[in-house]
C-alpha cells in the first residue's frame, strides 16, 4: 500500500508545471499524421530533458534506459509477426511473405521511441538529443564573463531576451500562426 508522503509525491510529479510539456497538443485535435510524429517526437525528447534536469538521472543511465529499451522492442518483434498473422487469418486474408515482413517492419518502425533512437537517429545519444533540445526547445544559457584579470568571474543570465520571445511565442500561439517553433529569440 502506498503511504501518505508518497502519494503526495507522485501528486506533485504529476501536477507540477515544470513536467508538464508546454508542446503538448491532444492528440485527438491532430489529423496529419507527419504532425503527430513531429508532436510525439518532441514529447520524447521533454521526457528525456525532464529525466536529466528535473529528476537528475544522469546521461550515461538514460543512455542505458534507451538501449535497453531498444532490445526490449527489438525482442518483441515476433510478437508481432503473430500479431499480423493473426489479423490477417481472421479476416481471411493471405499475404505473400514479402509484403508480410513489410508489414511487420511497418509496424515496429511506426513506434516513435524505436524511430527517434535507432543508431544515427535524432534521439540516439546524449550529444544528438542535447542538439535537438538546443535545435527545438527555448533555453536561458548562462553567459561567464571574466571581470578582472585575477581570474574573477562573472554570470549573467540573458532574462528580458528570454521574456521577450516567450511573449512573442504567447502571441503567435494565441492566433495559431504557423512555423512559430522556428522562431529565432536573441
Amino acid at each position: 500500500m502506498q503511504s501518505q508522503a508518497e502519494s503526495d509525491e507522485d501528486d506533485h510529479f504529476q501536477s507540477s508545471p515544470v513536467l508538464d510539456a508546454p508542446e503538448c497538443v491532444p492528440l485527438e485535435s491532430v489529423t496529419d499524421t507527419g504532425e503527430l510524429q513531429a508532436q510525439l517526437r518532441n514529447n520524447l525528447a521533454s521526457m528525456f530533458l525532464k529525466m536529466h534536469s528535473v529528476l537528475h538521472v544522469s546521461e550515461t543511465a538514460i543512455q542505458h534506459i534507451v538501449e535497453n529499451l531498444a532490445q526490449i522492442l527489438s525482442l518483441s518483434k515476433p510478437l508481432v509477426r503473430d500479431s499480423v498473422i493473426r489479423v490477417f487469418q481472421e479476416h481471411g486474408q493471405s499475404i505473400s511473405n514479402a509484403v508480410f515482413k513489410e508489414s511487420v517492419e511497418a509496424v515496429m518502425q511506426s513506434s516513435v521511441f524505436v524511430s527517434a533512437t535507432t543508431k544515427g537517429a535524432e534521439l540516439s545519444t546524449a550529444k544528438r538529443r542535447k542538439t535537438f533540445v538546443q535545435t527545438n526547445y527555448l533555453l536561458v544559457m548562462l553567459e561567464h564573463y571574466t571581470i578582472d584579470s585575477s581570474g574573477h568571474k562573472a554570470v549573467y543570465v540573458p532574462m528580458l531576451q528570454m521574456i521577450q520571445c516567450l511573449i512573442i511565442l504567447m502571441f503567435l500561439r494565441r492566433f495559431k500562426k504557423p512555423n512559430y517553433r522556428h522562431l529565432e529569440c536573441t
